[in-house]
This record gives C-alpha cells, structure tokens and sequence, in this order.
C-alpha cells in the first residue's frame, strides 16, 4: 500500500524513520521541488521531516525553522552556503546519514538547534594556499589531524608568542580555542563530530600580554554586538575582537561593538562566522562563555 504517499511501502529503506514531510528524491536535488517529496508536499516552517536515502540528495538553500529533522542511514542533506535552519526541537543522524555543511571562504551556511542533536555532522572549510587563518572547531571530538599535512598552532597568553606547530594527529581540537592554519596549497578540509548547541566557556589570561586565542564554537554565526549576559559573559576582556581581515589584506580586522557608534577596522563586523577563531584581550583573568541564544540566523544590514 501507500504510507505518506509513498508507494509501494517497500520502497522506503528498511529501517527508516517516515515523518509528516519525506524526502524521496525522485527528480533532482532542489529542495522546492514537490514531485521530490512524498505526497508532494514540500516542508513548511516547523515541519518534521525524514531525509531517505535516494539517488539525489537534497540541497536546502534558504532560511526555515523546522520543528525536527531526521536523517536516514545512507541519506544525505547538504546546507548550500549561506542557508540557515534552525531545528526547534531534535536533530538525528544514523550512523550512516550526513548532514553537510557546505561553505565557501567567505560565506558559510548555518545549522541551529534547540533540542537535542545526536550523530555526526561535516562542516567544510576551505584552506587558501599562503594565507594564515584563524580557525575553531564548531563540533565535539574534531581532532588535529583535520588538518594534516598543513601547518597548525595555538596561541600562548602567557608567553605572548605562538605555540608549537601540533605534530600529532589524535590531540582533540579543544572547544572554542583558536588555532591558527597556513597551508601550501588550497584544499577544502572537515570538521567531523557532533556539533556544539550549548552554552561553552573558554578559561581566560592574563599572565603576559594579556592577547587569547578563542573562537566561535558554534556551526552557526553568533552575534558579538550584544553586551548584556543575557548572551555572553566577558567581563574578564575588553570589548574588541581582532581576526585576519576577511578580504585578504593580510592585516587584522578589527570590531568594536557599539551599535550606532561602532567601530569597524579592515571590514571587521558583529557577526563571527562559523569556524572563526579571533583574539581577545585580557583586562583580567577570567572566563569568556557564549550562550546558545548569542546564535542568529536573521543578519541586520
């Protein structure tokens, strides 16, 4: 028979999970289209949806809040740079499913959830050949060997000087510290791991020249202009955050928030990407923490 307009019934993978709104891939990967949905209805804000597995996986490219998202053993979804869903309740992927976060240098796409997550998500980061960047992991259990055969430190406060390049491949990417990445040659690399969507902290010094290397924990953007601790808790630092100049000049950009009355240095903006790592500086030690509710998917001009 027909379950969800899926018929016949042994067509859907065994073992998967069907919901209100089911990804069946029948024609392409564009997400809008109805004949690649069961019933064809295409989801509509706080949908549930089920990803199967199909010959064509879907690429979402927008802005919607759903209400669940399931992802099948052998499925896939990717978020197109720039796309942004925010899940209200739960995120699953089996095992075998992915959720791909697609990203070019300059634009990233985003994932929210206020629920719970289960299961591993991909976010790519592109790596420009000469170029020195400032990264940050956005997913639990990343690992160093991320990016192997590139060059990869930290920053230590209270030398006031950079670490060691990080030779072993194992070490765990810790969450919200910054590292800094050069590579010889341009390759997009992953992070892999369940993704971040709670309140993280990150120890701050000032035991030299009070400079910290963190970073934004989140596979999402987060707002840095907000000042009350209602989104973060940084009494420990001055207010300015400092990262290589997005445009490539080689200089760092600068952002101090002040709405009207900001300051922006090299196109520094409120809004740190995914994957961004950025300095601080130290008026004490402390503890930087970013909550879940810095996270935004709306972008002000």
């Amino acid at each position: 028979g027909t379950v969800f307009g899926i018929n016949p019934v042994s067509a859907i993978p065994s073992g998967s999970q069907i919901s209100e709104y089911n990804w069946i891939g029948l024609i392409n990967s564009n997400w809008s289209e109805t004949s690649n949905w069961s019933n064809g209805l295409v989801p509509v804000e706080n949908s549930k949806i089920s990803i199967l597995s199909s010959s064509n996986n879907p690429d979402f490219n927008g802005i919607a809040v759903f209400n669940s998202l399931f992802v099948n053993s052998q499925a896939s979804i990717n978020l197109l740079p720039m796309a942004v869903i925010e899940i209200a309740g739960d995120l699953t992927i089996c095992e075998t499913g992915k959720l791909i976060l697609k990203n070019t240098v300059t634009e990233k796409s985003s994932l929210i959830v206020n629920g719970n997550a289960s299961g591993k998500i991909f976010s790519e980061y592109p790596v420009v050949a000469g170029q020195n960047s400032l990264v940050s992991s956005p997913v639990d259990m990343a690992v160093t060997g991320t990016f192997l055969s590139m060059y990869l430190r930290d920053y230590n406060e209270a030398s006031s000087q950079w670490g060691d390049y990080i030779v072993p491949t194992e070490d765990p990417l810790q969450v919200m510290r910054g590292y800094e990445v050069f590579s010889l040659f341009s390759e997009t690399r992953v992070f892999e791991g369940i993704p971040n969507i709670k309140t993280k902290s990150f120890e701050i010094s000032n035991l030299g020249n009070g400079l910290n290397l963190t970073g934004n924990p989140f596979p999402s953007y987060i707002d840095w202009e907000s000042d009350n601790n209602d989104n973060w808790e940084r009494n420990s630092v001055a207010a300015a955050i400092y990262y290589p100049d997005p445009a490539g000049s080689g200089n760092f950009a600068v952002y101090l928030p002040g709405t009207d009355a900001a300051v922006s240095i090299n196109n520094g903006i409120r809004y740190i990407a995914p994957m961004q790592g950025f300095f601080v500086k130290a008026s004490q030690p402390g503890t930087l923490t970013v909550k879940e509710s810095s996270r935004v998917r709306n972008f002000n001009d």
